[in-house]
């Protein structure tokens, strides 16, 4: 799903940054960073409405996260989780382009993992 694992680390550490420091006067996030993971909580919730996730566990994150960043920072993301739905498809800021994804159990399995690095750069911040 993604190319290498550093890509994954790159999503992870940005909305860690984004969790642990709300409000920072820094470059705000840039909107492809935005749409890769809107794209990936959509990716999120189907893989939940398939079974193929513990449900309950996307929505919370998404609006804690939501409630941290700046309204053009949600929007990125709003529109990352709307285009994702509609395409299921994941953003790639690498490739700068939506990539396809199955909706089965491996590419669910993926999409877990990161929902875990999420709730624990989250856990981290409180």
């Amino acid at each position: 799903m993604w190319r290498t694992a550093a890509a994954l680390r790159k999503i992870v550490m940005t909305l860690s940054a984004l969790v642990c420091v709300p409000n920072m006067a820094w470059a705000a996030m840039p909107e492809g960073d935005g749409w890769n993971i809107g794209s990936v909580f959509a990716m999120a919730h189907q893989c939940e409405m398939r079974n193929f996730m513990v449900q309950g566990q996307t929505t919370p994150l998404m609006t804690m996260l939501l409630s941290r960043i700046a309204p053009q920072e949600q929007e990125y993301i709003r529109f990352g989780y709307q285009e994702g739905l509609k395409q299921s498809a994941l953003y790639s800021n690498n490739g700068k382009r939506w990539v396809p994804v199955p909706m089965d159990a491996k590419a669910c399995s993926t999409v877990q993992y990161t929902i875990d690095q999420y709730k624990a750069a989250a856990a981290f911040a409180h």
